[in-house]
Formats: structure tokens, C-alpha cells, sequence
């Protein structure tokens, strides 16, 4: 797996990795050791962007 960019993972505010394995990029956290697909983060991340614009 190769280290593409790092970013905050949004489960434990750690730096996560956004790692490519064959086809699939993922995001990698070594401080929670959560790996989720990179489509499914953007969209995690994303509700939770929405959820706080609703209550601001």
C-alpha cells in the first residue's frame, strides 16, 4: 500500500492515512486502527458537515 495524503480521521480527531490497495483507495487511521473505504468517509464526513450547518 502506498501513502498517498494524510488527513484528521473523524472517529478519534487522529492523522489518518489515505492509502490506494489495489483499486480502492482507504482512509487508515493507525491511532484508532479504523479503515474505512474512501467514498464511505467522504459521505460520513459529510452528514456530519450537514448536521452541524442544521444546528448552527
Amino acid at each position: 500500500m502506498e501513502t498517498e495524503r494524510r488527513m484528521v480521521c473523524i472517529f478519534c480527531g487522529g492523522r489518518a492515512n489515505i492509502k490506494k490497495q489495489n483499486d480502492l483507495k482507504l482512509v487508515f487511521c493507525p491511532s484508532c486502527r479504523r479503515e474505512t473505504e474512501l467514498d464511505t468517509y467522504q459521505d460520513m464526513f459529510d452528514r456530519w458537515v450537514d448536521e452541524i450547518r442544521k444546528e448552527g
